[in-house]
């Protein structure tokens, strides 16, 4: 049996995370072919996994336009392509908290909006905030700002809102001081979990930007507020990742990742393992 791992040009040959369950997947009886979702689709694929398209904020038409190429071809996906659709915006967080999901205070303002920043602030009851596109990945043009910083950042508000619909939420400061959770799932069942520490004078906890990982025992109140979120998603998923900030022990979300987040597989020594089960019996599952 033959998958693809659909990638970017940035990692052709597969993330160094993704390789590691490249041997768990082999002694399956699967073989795993990467390829760039920007460059021809291999023949002969038994399915294909969404792994690291990770610029697809940058060409979202035409990312738009595979996944309706995929679906078109009948190729079994994973996750499923009405998923990741539907994860692409970060309109779903909208959805997610219409059904009690609980997210930093958030205003969006729609594409070529003629509102101002500080309008937007004022009307929502907003002061210190994160300023990011609908469309993004790897904090991708996501900055801060403030009642104060307003007119000094408004410029770059309506250059941003020129491109993209925008969320403009409330900045939670507990970031600072105890970072992000990261909490993986495979197949609905809990893997493993990591916090992710922003870099001094920085509030973005990506590696990019200088942030730090570590793995973690997440709490069962945590776990059941993770799972909480999950029972929203409409679809089958072969992976997941929460990732939130706590707050008084309580989950604050900031993103739910069904299309391409990494998966953190170095951070738990049986991750790649249970990963490779879960991708076979998804696979057997079809």
């Amino acid at each position: 049996m033959t998958v693809g791992f659909a990638t970017w040009h940035g990692a052709p040959d597969l993330t160094a995370d993704d390789r590691l369950v490249v041997a768990p997947l082999a002694s399956r009886g699967i073989a795993v072919v990467p390829f760039d979702w920007q460059g021809p689709t291999p023949a002969g694929l038994d399915a294909i996994v969404l792994r690291s398209c990770w610029n697809y904020h940058l060409a979202e038409a035409g990312f738009r336009a595979w996944l309706d190429q995929l679906e078109a071809a009948a190729i079994p996906v994973l996750n499923p392509v009405a998923v990741a659709r539907w994860n692409l915006h970060k309109g779903y967080l909208r959805e997610l908290a219409d059904q009690g999901v609980r997210l930093p205070a958030t205003a969006w303002v729609e594409r070529a909006s003629p509102e101002t920043l500080a309008a937007v602030l004022h009307a929502h009851d907003l002061d210190h905030v994160v300023v990011k596109p609908a469309v993004s990945g790897t904090a991708y043009r996501t900055w801060r700002s403030s009642r104060a910083q307003a007119a000094d950042d408004q410029a770059e508000f309506a250059a941003l809102v020129a491109d993209s619909g925008v969320l403009v939420q409330a900045f939670v400061p507990e970031v600072l001081l105890n970072g992000e959770v990261s909490l993986v799932y495979f197949r609905g069942a809990f893997s493993h979990a990591i916090r992710k520490r922003p870099c001094a004078g920085d509030f973005r906890v990506q590696s990019d930007f200088g942030g730090t990982r570590e793995p973690i025992s997440p709490s069962p109140r945590l776990l059941a507020q993770a799972e909480e979120v999950l029972a929203q998603v409409d679809g089958e998923l072969l992976y997941a990742r929460v990732d939130g900030i706590e707050v008084d022990g309580e989950l604050v979300l900031m993103e739910l990742e069904v299309l391409d987040p990494e998966l953190y597989l170095s951070q738990d020594a049986a991750a790649p393992e249970r990963f490779a089960a879960a991708l076979a019996a998804a696979i057997a599952a079809r």
